[in-house]
């Protein structure tokens, strides 16, 4: 690592940084452009409520085959050259939902927005952790945790205040997100690449492969049931948060459907900031902070109140956040440079797929039941994954022996 930061200015340096959180935010963000609108499109479009929530297993989907088969190309290739496919995947996008006309073209959308968030979620991500000031040692698991989080809430707040706010429509709002796509394109040009660009055969980098250190590999699985149930959750936001507001309101309002989603988005962007302390310790109380929010937040949506339901979001989408980064703390510790896309691309590619098969799940029974129903039903499931953590004695041990 300080190899590939050798002979860099300071201004190089402080470009990659910028660049690297700058696609990083973008791509998340525009990837969320389409969440409020999900109401909206199910009228224009025709589509059912399963059929909203099959365009989330679209985005996951794309998720996960860009993290398995491309999240270490940029190992060889550079850090640079994937945040800038990234976004030209974007701008692809952008383009899609400009001339949305059918079904197949949302999940054409979605799919796409996966890809992308994909190639972000190793060799990006990889890059801001490599290029984050050290000062603040809480800085790195926080970005790696929270910031496609953080993209993701922006994304939603500015569709909503945009279309249904201020009235404009959603074209101008593409116009200004492809504006802002050419400014990162600009901007990764002189940024300095921290990658050290090993000569590995392309065959070999392509291949799918979730190997991770066997140092720590008794910890992984006990933390992606902790990184699966939080990201589970935002797969249920993402696919159901319109419907569940137009239910609880009576009609549909992309605004409140925004405030509704980024209540719980936010606070899962911005939860590890508040990380304080023992990250073992905060680990637990956050994961039964997070499971009491949660039930809070189903039983106001079963009774109809929208407020209650965005207060509870708030302290849920906390709580998970502060989990995650304790969860990014504890798992990265012993990580090393040339490890980071590898294990981040692991993580993620079984978080994504994991949230795919959860949202397979709903979408199959979401013109089965009610969705009060539904919700229940994804309760119990983060449950069962949270419970697996804490009882994890491997990681409890692990645990310890980092506080110690």
């Amino acid at each position: 690592m300080k190899k590939s930061l050798k002979g860099a200015s300071r201004t190089s340096l402080r470009l990659g940084f910028a660049a690297s959180l700058m696609v990083l935010l973008l791509t998340f963000a525009s990837s969320s452009i389409v969440i409020p609108l999900m109401a909206a499109f199910r009228t224009t479009l025709g589509i059912t409520t399963g059929q909203v929530a099959m365009t989330t297993i679209a985005y996951c989907a794309g998720c996960a085959v860009s993290l398995l088969f491309l999240g270490r190309i940029s190992n060889r290739f550079g850090r640079r050259p994937v945040a800038a496919a990234a976004v030209v995947i974007v701008l692809a996008v952008l383009y899609v939902l400009g001339h949305l006309e059918s079904l197949g073209g949302l999940y054409l959308a979605r799919l796409l927005q996966g890809i992308a968030c994909g190639l972000t979620a190793s060799a990006v991500l990889a890059w801001v952790t490599e290029m984050a000031p050290k000062r603040n040692g809480n800085l790195t698991a926080v970005l790696v945790s929270g910031g496609p989080s953080i993209g993701f809430t922006i994304g939603a707040l500015l569709t909503g205040i945009w279309v249904d706010g201020f009235g404009f429509k959603l074209q101008s709002l593409l116009a200004v997100v492809a504006a802002v796509c050419a400014l990162a394109l600009i901007m990764i040009l002189p940024a300095h690449d921290s990658s050290m660009r090993k000569p590995e055969p392309l065959w070999k980098l392509v291949r799918p492969s979730l190997k991770v250190p066997e140092r720590i590999r008794g910890i992984f699985w006990p933390i992606v049931t902790t990184v699966l149930g939080g990201w589970a959750l935002g797969a249920f936001a993402q696919a159901f948060t319109a419907p569940m507001t137009a239910e609880m309101l009576g009609a549909d309002n992309q605004l409140a459907s925004a405030v509704a989603f980024v209540a719980y988005l936010s606070g899962f962007a911005f939860g590890g900031f508040f990380l304080r302390g023992a990250p073992y310790a905060a680990l637990r109380l956050s994961i039964l902070i997070f499971l009491a929010s949660t039930a809070a937040a189903f039983a106001c949506f079963t009774a109809g109140t929208y407020l209650g339901y965005v207060a509870f979001a708030i302290p849920t989408g906390i709580s998970s956040g502060i989990a995650l980064a304790a969860d990014m703390k504890l798992l990265m510790k012993d990580v090393l440079p040339e490890e980071r896309t590898q294990v981040l691309a692991s993580l993620y590619a079984v978080g994504y797929a994991g949230s795919a098969a959860f949202g397979f799940s709903a979408a199959a029974i979401a013109d089965m039941m009610p969705l009060s129903s539904a919700c229940w039903m994804a309760f119990l499931w983060l449950t069962l994954l949270c419970g697996y953590s804490l009882i994890s004695r491997k990681l409890k041990a692990y645990g310890e022996a980092f506080e110690a």
